[in-house]
């Protein structure tokens, strides 16, 4: 009975670990570092010009000129305006050349316009 218990405990065991080898970093949600942001990102409903480009500490939209601080916390993406205004997401999919965010409910994809270095 105890052999059963163990062998069981094993497999259990090593199919968790084969499933954690398997993701990427950015797929983990709980700890997205602010690297696997940043670039040039594209909607394909503004086909025209790049959504934004997140740099180190600002995210740039170039249809309106403007850059602005974010923050990451957890799978959380915080993007602050002017007057006090905080653009809040969910950070759904991080890949190297996917990122979905969700704003109140509704989700947007976004494709990366150049590989990471």
């Amino acid at each position: 009975m105890k052999t059963h218990i163990l062998v069981v405990a094993l497999v259990f065991i090593a199919c968790n670990s084969k499933k954690a080898d398997e993701q990427t970093p950015e797929a983990s949600r709980s700890g997205i570092h602010r690297t696997m942001i940043q670039g040039i990102w594209w909607s394909h409903d503004m086909p025209q010009v790049a959504a934004f480009q997140v740099n180190d500490s600002t995210f740039y939209y170039p249809d309106h000129f403007i850059d602005r601080k974010y923050e990451i916390k957890g799978d959380s993406l915080f993007v602050f305006f002017e007057d006090n205004y905080i653009s809040s997401s969910a950070i759904v999919k991080l890949t190297v050349d996917t990122l979905i965010l969700s704003t109140d409910g509704t989700e947007q994809v976004y494709t990366r316009a150049e590989p990471l270095p």
